[in-house]
């Protein structure tokens, strides 16, 4: 699969690549905002497109940081920077491509649904 760079995806392969860490924040318990945008954050070593997203909260532990560096993979960093007295800014960041690839973990068929699916079954 080629990878694109983020100005040349689709406005909808961006919304569901920040679906997808949003759901990792919410599954540590993470209360993250709802206005997260994926940011370009330059080139890595090997010439690949560098991903990133920012969140900012009150406060976090080790475990909240290890929870989501299991559920997003070891190809990701989360970085822990003060923003001021009452806040701090969590980035997250890897490889384009390592951004990329959670939309195929998303996209399993047995946990795809769509707003037309039965919502009594």
């Amino acid at each position: 699969m080629e990878m694109k760079t983020l100005k040349q995806m689709k406005g909808s392969e961006i919304h569901r690549i920040v679906a997808a860490v949003l759901e990792v924040m919410e599954k540590v318990l993470v209360e993250p905002q709802v206005d997260a945008t994926l940011q370009e954050a330059g080139t890595a070593e090997d010439g690949q497109e560098k991903w990133k997203m920012v969140f900012q909260k009150k406060d976090t532990s080790m475990e909240e940081l290890n929870n989501i560096k299991t559920e997003l993979g070891s190809n990701f960093s989360i970085h822990i920077l003060p923003r001021d007295k009452a806040c701090l800014l969590m980035v997250i960041s890897a490889e384009a491509e390592n951004f990329a690839a959670l939309l195929q973990k998303r996209s399993a068929p047995s946990q795809q649904k769509t707003m037309f699916d039965d919502k009594t079954s």
